[in-house]
């Protein structure tokens, strides 16, 4: 689901992103890179190579669920119990399985090297988003939640119910309603890589027309999008390596 901005700036030196980073408001943005032009923020599951298996199965997310379960004790040591539903998309995640997490980084600069590690043939691209703006969408008081948050509580369990029974699961977690826009929170610290990518996700339900995160944050203030041009991609990388960001 793409999300045309008229607004797009370009970053054609590292001195521009570590001004983008330090003049973002504090402690309440974070980052995303992707080495082309995507123009959205779709995780995995939500992505256009799965639409026609979501037509063919209505449970398709939560037979990829089950599935990588009864593969997992072949490709990792870190087996969750089976009730830490959170814990296991996690892994999945880890695994480069589609789920219905998107990473983003506390960090430009390591957005930034995401945005042009590869694909030196095209554009890339960094977000920046107001996570704090994000959340309070949903609720006035919600900062970053917690993981027995009962909005995360439902977008964790929502691929395991049918669509019919998404109200009740809704008033299983004391919530007036079914959680419709992403929640952005703040990980367990499961695997090294995130603690040495400053780790954060938002996470989704299935995508509606003006709920995903950029038409859901249309100041620019709250989200914004900037081009890497390919042709300072080569010297970023270098860069940011010699900086210690690989």
């Amino acid at each position: 689901m793409t999300n045309k901005r008229k607004d797009v700036k370009e970053i054609t030196s590292i001195e521009e992103a570590v001004t983008i980073g330090t003049s973002s408001n504090t402690g309440r943005v974070w980052f995303r890179g992707h080495p082309q032009e995507y123009n959205c923020l779709t995780p995995g599951i939500f992505r256009e190579e799965y639409e026609s298996w979501f037509k063919k199965q209505a449970n398709f997310e939560n037979n990829c669920i089950q599935t990588f379960k009864n593969q997992a004790p072949a490709v990792s040591l870190q087996i969750p119990t089976s009730d830490d539903h959170m814990a296991w998309l996690f892994l999945m995640q880890h695994h480069g399985m589609p789920t219905r997490l998107l990473d983003w980084t506390e960090s430009v600069l390591v957005a930034l090297y995401f945005a042009v590690i590869q694909h030196d043939e095209e554009n890339g691209e960094l977000w920046a988003m107001n996570f704090f703006t994000l959340n309070r969408l949903i609720r006035p008081d919600l900062d970053l939640p917690m993981l027995n948050n009962p909005e995360l509580r439902y977008l964790v369990m929502e691929p395991m119910v049918l669509i019919s029974e998404r109200d009740h699961l809704a008033d299983e977690c004391k919530l007036q309603r079914p959680v419709d826009q992403p929640v952005a929170f703040t990980p367990p610290l499961y695997f090294r890589r995130m603690i040495a990518q400053l780790s954060a996700f938002t996470i989704h339900p299935n995508p509606k027309s003006g709920k995903t995160i950029p038409s859901l944050l249309s100041n620019t203030l709250d989200i914004a999008r900037y081009v890497i041009p390919k042709e300072c991609k080569l010297e970023f990388r270098h860069k940011l390596e010699s900086l210690g960001i690989r």
